[in-house]
């Protein structure tokens, strides 16, 4: 189960802006017998969120330069053996082509 947006805004001729969000939560069934210790009633889940915003600037009309944040964390499952973790991430890009 999940949810996610996206969005897109042209700001001038040269400059874009694209934004998206998600959320998805997954929840896990159990092999019959093989519920694992400490999950209560056997259920396990897992929840993925992640943001983002980049900017890419035309400088010419084959030479483009971006900028971006990436926002992603899970929530992890001990029980599934899948680890917590949450990172923030910025990204410089220059393209050329010929």
């Amino acid at each position: 189960k999940g949810v996610s947006a996206g969005a897109t805004w042209d700001a001038s001729a040269k400059l874009r802006v694209e934004a998206d969000a998600s959320y998805e939560n997954r929840d896990y069934e159990p092999r019959a017998g093989a519920s694992p210790p400490g999950t209560p009633g056997g259920t396990l889940d897992d929840a993925l969120r992640s943001a983002s915003v980049k900017a890419t600037w035309a400088v010419r009309k084959k030479i483009t330069l971006s900028a971006a944040y990436i926002y992603q964390a899970r929530s992890g499952s001990p029980a599934l053996g899948i680890g917590k973790f949450e990172s923030n991430i910025f990204a410089i890009d220059a393209s050329g082509q010929f």
